[in-house]
């Protein structure tokens, strides 16, 4: 099971939290207090950046002294460096004695022995004037500058970081990497805009220097300082070139810590599949170098994630592996709380209770850590006081410590405790102080919020949807479902780790510019700066999901007549909630004896089933008396807004009697919402006279054989000509002109990031041919069209809180209407169904019986064998029915 302390599926972020709890503690005073656990790891990972000046004539020592920090064996380089210290210095090379101390110093800080740190970095100092050399003059300040940032002194930092370019103004290296502390500064101190600005122009200053440990870094605090302002394409585009680029250098540690950042960026932008491949490749490079630091990183991580998402099993061998590895016993902490937590998940708690009191004796110890573990085992077991008495140790120490962030989560345990014991109001009254904060933080609806705020936001609704059913108001539940499924939609899409945000604008990037060079000269300009850094939302432009108050025309015009709108619901704990919009009556609640783990079944079973070809009538029968008949519908034509794993059920393949398919019965369409429905029944209806057709048949060594034939053949009913071979930019020229768009070519999903999903249009030298749904979100179709999506898969849901797919894509691009397909259908059948679909479309039919029309007469053709429903079934009509 997934634990829903924070909302549902916030193992990525929650995860991250976890690990920034534990690592505060692993860095004391550092700026992982404050930023998130991948700042502290990269304040202390880098490797000493004098080493890209390099300094000749040195000791044998040096290169070994070097090469075992390179790898992140800082026990061996504290152990040696002392002695090659006094062998350089009675040699009387004291340029060689400040560098072997710089290396020291920075391994010092690396295992958080920062008073040490210190006295050999004075020490270094006096060795780098007395050999004159104002590169390792440089150098010892710039360590001195990651000593004081570690410690939170950024005034130090800032006066350690202008003394290093004072010594050496010429050195185009020492320039880079002063550049790069200043940015460092910038983000540990909260400055994100400011941070971006001066380490872009370190990496621009880079250009034509080898490849250095500075140049590493630069990039790893750009990725930290864009996903910071939820710009996750621009975080991951810097992410990928480090790990690729790091990968080929001698900094073996920094790749394997460039794959952990890499993995934790992931999480946080919701991308778990390849965050743990990530993972798993770091381990294996981790064990093989015998770095057992890295090593139990790695193993930490994993156990956290699995003990988030609620598998004990895995949790309990990545412990067992952890406990193996971690001979010094530097990760007492995580192993302890593994224990604990999993003897939790196995029911045993009085075991559980011993390890939660063993942790809190270590010297590693965090308040916050012990109330938040024992709340998400309270809720999984349904102790609702105890979750409550958690909850409020946590709000206590999140509101004597300042940490806002953390308050809408703890508000939302209280209410979701309160809920359990049924004290509605109470409940009512911490979810709406959960959703103030995260709406007061929220300047308007366009701006972004972290993967973890926004599952809690969508979590709120659904418990105040609960909230207005139990009071017994089924429209005002009805519109706050509505609105979270607009929301969930558009939220998931400006949250998409590649969806690409418009970059810093010149007036922006000048400000931040200006002002954080003042701060550099010791202005006071701090409260200018975070002002700023409010003020910026980098959120591309997109169609609106609209205010809450507009979702009240549901209840106001209800359904068309002789249609339904069937609107499904999973509360919090997983029941599921069918809400009913008829014309001319009130909407009703009708209470569904089905559970979300079943319906996640359901649909993978259903999938299988119809792939197979062995889904029979029966089969469509057993689930019309599960989700329809409880509904007693008496109309024709039915709308269908599906939640979550339901939108994987092909409703119009049920069967009410075994005997014949829902379709052949009954017109049945979809819906994204039901408010988007009822906007769109509003407006007068479309006339769609012109068509584009557009194929393409061909694509890498794919080839969809009947896919120029049936565009010819739908451009003849309109007495028109199809583009065959067609390229994108033929589509992107003429998608705004058309009332009707037929695309038939071949589509590819990218279950990673749905906004990747593409169609093929023809490969040309300059264009790869690929439009993918982020670019549909960007192209104005004409507003009322319709869209035919002849393609496979392009209605395929890989996000289960909503329907993110090409079929959506064209509906936020300005179509009304689209009919797609559910899953990979034969590129013969899909040119049979649409024959019959234009031709009864041409007749005068709605889009709606069109549809009917089509997939009857198939289920009705035996000759052919197109009856079973995976030949017909995978088309569905999402939108405006007419």
């Amino acid at each position: 099971m997934k634990w829903t302390i924070t909302g549902a599926a916030t193992v990525a972020r929650e995860t991250i939290k976890m690990k920034s709890r534990i690592m505060k503690l692993r860095f004391p005073g550092s700026a992982y207090a404050s930023r998130s656990t991948l700042t502290g790891l990269l304040l202390l990972s880098a490797t000493v950046l004098v080493t890209a000046a390099g300094i000749q004539g040195q000791s044998n020592t040096l290169p070994s002294i070097r090469t075992a920090f390179n790898n992140g064996r800082f026990d061996e380089v504290v152990r040696i460096a002392p002695q090659a210290v006094l062998h350089a210095r009675t040699s009387g090379t004291p340029s060689v004695a400040s560098e072997i101390g710089v290396f020291h110093a920075t391994a010092l800080m690396r295992l958080e022995r920062y008073d040490e740190a210190k006295t050999v970095l004075e020490d270094a100092l006096t060795d780098a004037v007395q050999a004159k050399r104002p590169q390792s003059i440089a150098a010892v300040y710039l360590a001195k500058a990651t000593l004081s940032r570690a410690r939170r002194d950024f005034p130090g930092a800032i006066k350690f970081a202008r003394s290093a370019l004072a010594a050496a103004p010429a050195d185009r290296q020492i320039v880079v990497e002063y550049h790069l502390a200043i940015g460092r500064i910038m983000y540990s101190s909260g400055y994100d805009i400011a941070a971006i600005i001066w380490l872009e122009r370190s990496e621009k200053l880079s250009a034509g220097l080898p490849v250095s440990a500075a140049y590493l870094d630069v990039l790893g605090h750009l990725s930290l300082a864009w996903a910071s302002k939820f710009n996750y394409s621009k975080a991951i585009e810097y992410a990928e070139r480090l790990v690729k680029i790091s990968e080929k250098t001698h900094f073996k540690y920094r790749h394997r810590l460039a794959l952990y950042e890499f993995a934790a960026l992931l999480d946080a932008a919701g991308q778990e599949l390849r965050a743990k491949h990530l993972r798993e490749s770091g381990l294996k490079l981790a064990l093989v170098a015998r770095d057992d630091y890295q090593s139990c990183l790695f193993l930490s991580s994993q156990m956290l994630h699995s003990l988030y998402k609620g598998d004990s099993e895995a949790a309990e061998r990545e412990h067992s592996t952890l406990d193996r590895v971690d001979g010094n016993k530097r990760f007492q902490f995580e192993s302890v709380l593994g224990k604990a937590v999993i003897s939790g998940m196995k029911g045993q708690s009085v075991l559980s209770d011993s390890h939660f009191n063993d942790l809190i004796s270590l010297k590693a110890h965090s308040s916050y850590i012990v109330p938040h573990w024992k709340a998400i085992l309270a809720e999984r077991r349904k102790d609702w006081l105890g979750l409550i008495e958690q909850m409020e140790e946590l709000r206590e120490i999140s509101e004597k410590g300042n940490f806002r962030d953390e308050l809408p989560g703890i508000y939302f345990g209280l209410a979701k405790g309160y809920w359990g014991l049924e004290k509605h109001e109470l409940a009512l009254e911490y979810a709406n102080r959960s959703a103030a904060i995260i709406e007061s933080d929220r300047p308007t609806e366009d701006a972004p919020l972290s993967l973890s705020m926004m599952e809690i936001y969508h979590s709120l609704y659904r418990l105040l949807a609960e909230i207005e059913e139990r009071k017994g108001d089924p429209t005002a539940s009805l519109q706050l479902v509505d609105y979270l499924k607009g929301r969930v939609l558009h939220d998931r899409i400006d949250n998409s780790a590649f969806r690409r945000k418009p970059d810093l604008s010149i007036n922006v990037r000048q400000q931040a510019d200006d002002l954080s060079a003042r701060l550099v000269e010791g202005f006071n300009v701090r409260d200018q700066l975070a002002k700023l850094e409010r003020s910026v939302t980098l959120l591309s432009p997109r169609q609106k999901t609209g205010s809450k108050s507009g979702y009240g025309l549901i209840g106001r015009m209800g359904s068309p007549p002789g249609t339904a709108i069937v609107s499904y619901f999973f509360t919090l704990d997983g029941r599921l909630r069918a809400f009913v919009v008829e014309h001319g009556k009130p909407v009703r609640i009708v209470k569904l004896r089905f559970m979300e783990k079943e319906a996640d079944t359901l649909a993978e079973t259903v999938g299988r089933k119809i792939r197979e070809k062995v889904f029979f009538k029966s089969d469509g029968q057993r689930i019309y008396n599960i989700l329809l008949r409880p509904l007693s519908l008496t109309t024709n034509e039915i709308t269908i807004v599906p939640d979550k794993s339901l939108w994987k059920i092909p409703f119009h393949a049920l069967s009410s009697d075994g005997e014949k398919y829902l379709i052949e019965e009954k017109q049945i369409t979809y819906a994204p919402s039901v408010s988007t429905l009822v906007r769109s029944l509003k407006e007068t209806k479309s006339e769609r006279r012109t068509i584009r057709v557009f194929a393409n048949d061909t694509y890498g060594n794919r080839t969809l054989k009947f896919a120029n034939t049936e565009a010819n053949k739908v451009a003849s009913m309109f007495g028109t000509r199809a583009v065959i071979n067609a390229r994108a930019e033929d589509f992107k020229r003429a998608a705004s002109s058309g009332d009707i768009l037929h695309l038939s070519m071949h589509a590819e999903l990218d279950a990673d990031d749905p906004l990747r999903s593409f169609l093929s249009f023809r490969q040309t030298p300059t264009h790869d041919g690929r439009v993918t749904v982020e670019d549909l979100l960007g192209i104005k179709l004409k507003y009322g069209s319709f869209v035919f999506l002849a393609s496979c898969d392009t209605n395929h849901i890989l996000n289960g809180e909503g329907l993110v797919s090409l079929a959506w894509a064209m509906t936020g691009s300005g179509a009304t209407s689209v009919v797609s397909s559910q899953w990979e259908a034969n590129d013969r059948s899909t040119a049979v169904f649409a024959e019959h679909f234009y031709r009864a479309e041409r007749h005068g039919n709605s889009l709606a019986r069109s549809i009917q029309i089509a997939a009857t007469a198939m289920i009705r053709d035996k000759k052919t064998g197109s009856h079973e429903p995976y030949f017909w079934a995978p088309f569905t009509l999402l939108g405006d029915p007419r």
